[in-house]
């Protein structure tokens, strides 16, 4: 693991640095793909991963951005909130698909 982010596209962003740089590295998220992107902040965020290896260098490449900001790994919020919308959207569907199976097998 090399860094930790709170989206994916800045896990993006500094995968794509690294592959510049030719460096291997992967996104690991636990957001279904891009499709509930709060969940990956429920989840513990975004991590880029590297080989043990590259750790190194993908440090050295990560830390040359010119804004330091955006490279800098931060802590992935983890407020209530975001796990109530999880959980109101987990709701929803399940109540989506109730309905869709009762209006179909009746």
């Amino acid at each position: 693991m090399v860094a930790t982010f709170a989206q994916r596209m800045e896990a993006e962003v500094a995968r794509s640095l690294l592959e510049t740089a030719g460096i291997d590295a992967w996104i690991h998220a636990d957001d279904l793909a891009g499709m509930l992107p709060l969940m990956g902040t429920t989840s513990g965020g975004v991590t880029v991963l590297v080989g043990e290896e590259d750790v190194a260098d993908a440090v050295g490449v990560l830390g040359d951005l010119a804004d330091a900001d955006a490279a800098s790994p931060r802590p992935v919020p983890s407020t209530p909130t975001s796990r109530y919308v999880l959980y109101i959207a987990a709701g929803a569907l399940g109540f989506v698909a109730f309905f869709v199976l009762a209006v179909l097998t009746s």
